[in-house]
């Protein structure tokens, strides 16, 4: 294929949407937890590798938070899970890391990745409430998230 065609085809698929450039905005972001399970800290849940990962103590409740720094008009937020994934768990954004907004309550997680829409939410600090454990082989492990993207843009009142 000649090198034109290549751009062509590149620049065609940007247009049609086929290619994103969404921004993740929690990338390498200073992370809250509630608890760490040996070497798993937090910042391995914002570091963009999904060979690492934030592992929490074996309990129920456990959270996970990050600050993007600034105010976003907040678009999406990916959660890439480890086996020992949460089956339930609450999504919350704040603007000031006091008051928070519940956006979504999963109760019927099931790993893996999953997408969850923050339109119409502005927020500085997003956080994953995580109220119950998967049971593998009989037993309940902490809850282990590999990585946690959110995308969005300036927001109005920034």
């Amino acid at each position: 294929m000649r090198p034109i065609h290549t751009i062509l085809i590149l620049v065609a698929l940007l247009f049609l949407g086929n290619i994103t450039s969404a921004q993740n905005l929690a990338l390498n972001k200073a992370v809250t937890v509630s608890s760490v399970e040996g070497a798993f800290t937090g910042d391995l849940a914002v570091d963009g590798d999904l060979n690492t990962r934030w592992g929490s103590a074996f309990n129920e409740p456990e959270y996970i938070q990050v600050d993007l720094g600034d105010v976003y008009a907040l678009d999406e937020l990916t959660l890439y899970w480890e086996g020992a994934y949460a089956v339930r768990y609450t999504v919350e954004v704040s603007e000031n890391g006091a008051n928070y907004v519940t956006v979504d309550d999963i109760v019927n997680g099931n790993g893996g990745t999953d997408v969850i829409s923050l339109t119409g939410n502005n927020g500085r600090y997003v956080r994953i409430i995580c109220t119950e454990r998967v049971v593998i082989g009989g037993a309940q492990y902490g809850f282990s998230l590999y990585e946690m993207e959110v995308t969005g843009s300036a927001s109005p009142s920034s």
